[in-house]
């Protein structure tokens, strides 16, 4: 199945589910770190109120890049440094976060084909 088709079919059931999802929220929930209290409840509570509803997915529906350039990866996963971060840290910028570096660094050669994949998508 496409990926747009499964995010319009997530979307639909996230607007049927929403109204009993918002109630199911609990308020003492605790956030992650930098996030707004509204969605990092919420992206618990999701998990919570699908439970048993659903399935990791492949590793290569996954693929993050520090992991290495793979031809088998079918969605990349820009965890940690976005498609800007790795422009300027592929250009020496040092306005990066060292979170950010200390990834990119985990593998520069798989960041900067995968940036370079996704930029021929622009």
């Amino acid at each position: 199945m496409e990926s747009r088709v499964l995010l319009r079919i997530s979307r639909e059931c996230k607007c049927r589910e929403s109204k009993d999802m918002r109630q199911f929220i609990p308020q003492d929930k605790p956030c992650a770190v930098g996030a707004s209290e509204p969605t990092a409840r919420s992206g618990f509570s999701c998990l919570d109120f699908h439970k048993n509803k659903w399935d990791h997915l492949c590793k290569y529906y996954n693929w993050r890049p520090y992991l290495g350039w793979d031809e088998q990866a079918k969605i990349i996963h820009f965890h940690g440094p976005k498609v800007e971060n790795i422009k300027k840290l592929i250009n020496g910028k040092e306005n990066v976060t060292p979170i950010l570096k200390f990834l990119y660094n985990k593998n520069p050669d798989a960041y900067k084909k995968y940036y370079n994949l996704a930029v021929s998508f622009e």
